[in-house]
């Protein structure tokens, strides 16, 4: 009589199975365009920082830099295959610095700092925002460290 409950069990373990596989969970995965120019006159690097590896952009003066972000939340720096970025730094020619976290939310990290910014942008599925160091940026950043 063993036999008659394992195979009670195995029918509803594969009932089961052809549910589970039969249903398609859609994630709602935000593409967002996020552009960074460089308009401060100067050339600039930009460290990009998460927990696995540092990624470095050169950009000279008018040049640009185009991250793509393809996550749940669409926020910068931000994807499918990689752990998102904890911080970004910035270091002109002039070896003046800013850094950027995503803890306190500042700079590449605030939404509304950047220049084609809309209020509720973020909600939609797919968006593109500017951000743009300029001589704004160049006069708030600090000598390096």
């Amino acid at each position: 009589m063993n036999w008659i409950r394992y195979l009670r069990n195995g029918i509803k373990m594969a009932v089961l199975i052809l549910i589970l596989s039969t249903c398609k969970v859609d994630f709602p995965f935000k593409k967002a365009t996020y552009t960074y120019k460089n308009e401060s006159g100067l050339q600039l690097q930009m460290a990009v920082k998460n927990r696995y590896v540092d990624t470095i952009v050169y950009l000279a003066d008018k040049a640009s830099y185009t991250y793509i972000a393809n996550s749940l939340s669409g926020e910068p720096f931000t994807g499918r295959q990689s752990s998102p970025a904890d911080s970004v730094g910035i270091k002109f020619a002039t070896n003046q610095c800013l850094s950027f976290t995503r803890e306190e939310g500042n700079g590449v990290f605030k939404l509304p700092e950047y220049e084609n910014y809309v209020n509720g942008v973020e909600e939609q599925t797919e968006f593109s925002l500017t951000f743009i160091f300029d001589e704004d940026w160049l006069a708030k950043a600090q000598n390096c460290n």
